[in-house]
């Protein structure tokens, strides 16, 4: 998907379209739309939203990372008491730009369509 300048899209051989957070995340730049059009005239501000698997993030065993929350524009991952990483649904727009960042991978995107998840690969 050569329309994407950061590299997110990829699309498998006969397969749909995937995101992949590998390296960087969605810049909402609006090139992957002259493309392929959605329906309607806007872009979308949201793509999905980040979810946090507890079990693998190293915060919740308490260690001190805060690389997820340094990762985020949006500032949709904020800190609890414990300096455990918190997702506020509502502020995040599903860029991915928090995935990479993150020394365990305990952090996906679950897409707005059809719940397709979008992850750094393992």
């Amino acid at each position: 998907m050569a329309a994407c300048g950061e590299g997110i899209i990829k699309a498998p051989a006969g397969g749909r379209a995937l995101l992949r957070f590998d390296a960087t995340g969605c810049t909402f730049c609006g090139d992957c739309l002259e493309v392929c059009p959605l329906p309607g005239d806007d872009a979308p501000s949201r793509i999905g939203s980040a979810l946090l698997a507890r079990a693998k993030c190293v915060a919740w065993e308490g260690v001190v990372c805060m690389s997820c929350r340094l990762a985020c524009g949006a500032g949709a991952i904020r800190m609890d008491a414990r300096s455990r990483p918190r997702v506020d649904a509502a502020a995040c727009t599903g860029c991915g730009i928090c995935v990479a960042p993150c020394p365990t991978s305990a952090i996906e995107v679950r897409g707005l369509v059809g719940g397709v998840a979008a992850r750094r690969r393992a």
